[in-house]
């Protein structure tokens, strides 16, 4: 298992250069986290494993505590066969507004090797008003390899009344299997698309649910632990399962996300949900 090489960083960037390479392999019954490369503000302190399945949860700790203009960070996490890690991050990330640094680019690419699990799923990340983030995920799957993902993003701080009038989101998921590509999406967000019916239509709270491989019931699996909201959908294509909410509260999207993660984990990755301690912090 090889990383993929990393990024350069974009011309003229002048902020954090902060890249983390993570190897996990199973030794003795449980994963570990065998190697670990880090440059910049951004790390894994700590290896927990609170499942008797042996999966290792992960906090990614980015200490600046945000993301500011000309920022670049690049996670690499490559997972040898019969594995399972489980990536979190310890609290919400937040992206400020942008400066003459141009955007902040994140950047995540993870390889899965044949029978190993992966599941990345972040805390919520907080666009402030102003804010441009350009954002990347490649995952590349090997033979029966699983992966579950999930992002949920803030426009703006509802809570305090801040509207994102200005800014941008750039997203890019990939996804494939052997080589194959087993889904593409791109997303491009301006100001005007956040109250047209076209694009967000007013609600600040974006969120994108992605497992694979999803038994062929598994959208029926979801409707039926899920209630009936006109702010959340399901969709299977082929082996990917893909669920989306749009709305006004990021408690109600970090909730409906867990219950399907709790209700999806045992068909993806063969063991039950056990939810990192952090999440109850």
């Amino acid at each position: 298992m090889t990383f993929a090489p990393a990024l350069p960083a974009p011309v003229g960037s002048t902020g954090w250069q902060a890249r983390l390479a993570l190897d996990f392999a199973c030794r003795d019954g449980r994963t570990e986290l065998v190697r670990q490369q880090h440059q910049g503000p951004l790390l894994v302190q700590r290896v927990f494993h609170p499942e008797p399945a042996g999966t290792a949860h992960a906090y990614l700790l980015h200490p600046p505590g945000g993301m500011v203009a000309g920022d670049v960070l690049a996670v690499r996490a490559a997972l040898a066969a019969g594995s399972r890690a489980l990536i979190t991050t310890p609290a919400a990330g937040k992206t400020y507004r942008r400066g003459e640094g141009g955007p902040v680019h994140l950047d995540q690419r993870l390889e899965v090797a044949d029978g190993a699990a992966l599941e990345l799923l972040p805390q919520e990340s907080i666009l402030y008003d102003g804010a441009a983030l350009v954002a990347g995920q490649q995952v590349r799957l090997a033979g029966n390899a699983a992966y579950i993902g999930w992002e949920m993003i803030s426009f703006g701080r509802p809570a305090s009344g801040e509207r994102f009038t200005h800014g941008s989101l750039r997203q890019h998921w990939h996804i494939e299997r052997e080589g194959l590509p087993l889904w593409i999406e791109r997303l491009h967000l301006e100001p005007e698309a956040m109250d047209a019916t076209w694009g967000l239509d007013g609600q600040p709270c974006l969120g994108t649910f992605v497992a694979c491989p999803a038994p062929a019931d598994a959208d029926v699996i979801a409707r039926s632990v899920l209630p009936d909201l006109p702010t959340l959908g399901v969709t299977q294509i082929g082996e990917v399962l893909i669920a989306r909410y749009l709305g006004p509260d990021m408690h109600q999207l970090k909730a409906l996300f867990l219950q399907l993660w709790q209700a999806l984990r045992p068909h993806i990755t063969g063991v039950p949900a056990i939810p990192p301690r952090v999440w109850a912090t």
